[in-house]
C-alpha cells in the first residue's frame, strides 16, 4: 500500500490532480490524513503503523497535497488527545493507543520536527519581510 501510495502521488499527475482538488483548505486537508491514519489502523499491521503513517503524511506534504499547517493541526490534535488521556479526562480506546504509539515513532517524531522547522522559519521570513514595509 506504501509503494502503490508513492507511485500514486509521485507519479501519476491525474491522482495529483485529484487529491489536489479535494484539500481545498487545511481542514479538507487534516480531513485526507485523518483518512490516511484511519486507513493505516485498519491494516492491523501494529508494527508498521508508525513507518506507514510517516510516510504517507510526509508523501502527502512532499508533495504538497497536504500543508504544513493542517499537518500541524493534526499534530495538535494527536498531543490533545495523549493529554486528555495522560490526565484522566479520556479513557483510551485501542485506537487512541494505537494513534499515540504511530505519533510516537521516531519517523514521525522527526517528520513533525522538520515541519516544525519549516513553520518556524516561514514566521521568521515573514517578520522580516514586515519589518521591511
Amino acid at each position: 500500500a506504501v509503494l502503490k501510495l508513492k507511485s500514486l502521488v509521485a507519479e501519476d499527475e491525474t491522482a495529483n490532480t485529484l487529491l489536489s482538488s479535494l484539500s481545498q483548505s487545511p481542514q479538507d486537508e487534516l480531513e485526507m490524513i485523518t483518512a490516511v491514519e484511519d486507513f493505516v489502523l485498519q491494516s492491523n499491521n501494529y508494527s508498521l503503523f508508525g513507518t506507514s503513517l510517516a510516510f504517507f503524511i510526509r508523501s502527502l506534504y512532499d508533495e504538497d497535497l497536504v500543508s504544513e499547517d493542517a499537518v500541524l493541526l493534526w499534530s495538535s490534535n494527536v498531543q490533545k488527545l495523549a493529554a486528555a488521556i495522560e490526565n484522566g479526562s479520556l479513557v483510551p480506546s485501542e485506537v487512541d493507543k494505537q494513534r499515540l504509539v504511530m505519533f510516537e515513532h521516531p519517523l514521525m517524531k522527526q517528520f513533525l520536527e522538520s515541519v516544525e522547522e519549516d513553520s518556524e522559519e516561514e514566521d521568521e521570513e515573514d517578520d522580516e519581510d514586515e519589518e521591511d514595509d
